[in-house]
């Protein structure tokens, strides 16, 4: 089931009151689920790519002050 597909689920179920509070918590676990490895992934790849930006700065730095 796509995250789109239990959103709109959830937010059907939520308004229409036909589940308990137990069975709408799975269902947030379930989207949750789904979404947190790819929010990780985009987190872990920006922390990459900052640390390299960062350490790239530092090298053109050195080079310079070695210039001098």
């Amino acid at each position: 089931m796509s995250v789109q597909n239990l959103v709109s689920e959830l937010a059907r179920e939520y308004t229409e009151s036909k589940y308990e509070k137990k069975h709408l918590e799975e269902r947030i676990s379930e989207i949750l689920e789904a979404l947190l490895p790819g929010i990780a992934a985009i987190a872990e790849s920006r922390e990459e790519r900052e640390s390299v930006e960062l350490w790239n700065a530092v090298k053109r730095t050195t080079s310079i002050l070695a210039q001098e």
